[in-house]
């Protein structure tokens, strides 16, 4: 968030994180006018003062998918800045294990459940 802040703020943000601490704090990295998107959903309420949307008038909005054209839009910039997702991946065959890790807030990004050939080469698909 220092950073951003070093440099105007960001425009916007999106964020596909659960995690309501860590998401209410992206609101300081936001520019005037800057929008928080928010496509993930935690269980906690989220913590943010009214004054930091007042001044500047920033605002956070949510969205469940978005539209296909959104979503276009948002795989196309993602090639052009060479954004890579977060994920870990689990066999199909440990569903319940992924479901229940997830349930616990225990993975750190994003689920990825591979099947058969796929689970050996998403890694190289998707490091880190």
């Amino acid at each position: 968030m220092a950073h951003l802040q070093r440099v105007g703020g960001a425009h916007a943000i999106v964020s596909t994180i659960g995690h309501a601490s860590t998401v209410s704090a992206l609101v300081r990295g936001l520019a005037p006018s800057g929008r928080l998107v928010l496509l993930g959903a935690g269980k906690d309420p989220l913590p943010i003062a009214a004054g930091q949307l007042v001044v500047g008038e920033r605002s956070v909005v949510g969205s469940i998918t978005g539209s296909p054209y959104e979503n276009e839009r948002t795989l196309d910039f993602s090639v052009l800045a060479d954004i890579r997702p977060r994920i870990e991946t689990m066999p199909l065959e440990q569903a319940n294990d992924a479901y229940q890790r997830m349930r616990s807030g225990d993975v750190k990004f994003r689920m990825v459940l591979t099947m058969g050939a796929l689970d050996a080469i998403w890694p190289a698909i998707f490091p880190g």
